[in-house]
């Protein structure tokens, strides 16, 4: 009996809840018309975010992989090994 008297409470409570939440959208946004406008433009945004962010990432991995490729294939000279790796960090960033 306490099971179902526990159900029907959570039952109306989300009943409530939701509700609640048609009558505040209904009063922010009675007008469908804006309401499309809005959302189009966040998915412009979003997807130019998107494409931005990921272009940077990209660019990022590829320029540290080309400071990379001077790097000596061994490294039985870590000083030395230190040194090419940052004048070509240094040539990179120059130009």
């Amino acid at each position: 009996m306490r099971r179902i008297t526990r159900k029907i409470e959570a039952d109306r409570e989300a009943g409530a809840r939701r509700g609640l939440l048609e009558e505040l959208y209904s009063d922010f946004y009675s007008n469908r018309r804006k309401v499309y406008q809005i959302n189009f433009m966040r998915g412009i945004f979003f997807g130019v975010g998107s494409v931005v962010g990921g272009t940077l990432v990209v660019t990022s991995v590829l320029a540290v992989l080309g400071i990379l490729t001077d790097v000596p294939a061994t490294i039985k000279h870590p000083v030395a090994s230190f040194t090419t790796l940052w004048q070509s960090f240094l040539r990179y960033t120059r130009t």
